[in-house]
């Protein structure tokens, strides 16, 4: 498996684009109940440099190459847009909660606020209002 996916390069958040793909790829995903994984702290990472900060959106983007990926191989494009549609709604706010603004289409807005809890959808609403989310 580890040689069919390639971690995207100079971008945050690349494990995402790798891990979806490795599940995609698995014949068989097995749970158990122990902790298998240990993050080691790497000083030349480029989640240590102050880039970083500068690219919150990173995510999105990432996520974006991961659906065309997946629609590439060939997988069932609402299997993707459900899995995905989840993980950029939960980034967005994140994003919003540090005060960033984001300018969006109302397409891409409420693609955001569908299937969402109703909490988060005023959140989103409430971003709107404070200037923090402006509609193109």
């Amino acid at each position: 498996l580890v040689e069919k996916v390639m971690f995207p390069e100079n971008m945050v958040y690349e494990d995402v684009f790798y891990s979806g793909m490795i599940l995609y790829y698995a014949r068989s995903i097995e749970l158990v109940n122990e902790v298998l994984y240990f993050y080691r702290n790497n000083p030349s990472s480029i989640v240590n440099k102050e880039v970083v900060t500068n690219r919150p959106l990173d995510y999105l983007l990432v996520l974006s190459m991961l659906h065309e990926e997946l629609i590439r191989q060939g997988l069932d494009d609402d299997t993707v847009y459900k899995f995905i549609k989840r993980r950029m709604s939960g980034r967005l706010y994140s994003v919003l909660k540090k005060s960033y603004k984001v300018k969006m289409s109302r397409g891409f807005y409420e693609l955001m606020c569908e299937n969402v809890k109703l909490s988060r959808r005023l959140k989103f609403f409430w971003y709107r209002q404070l200037g923090r989310i402006i509609l193109l």
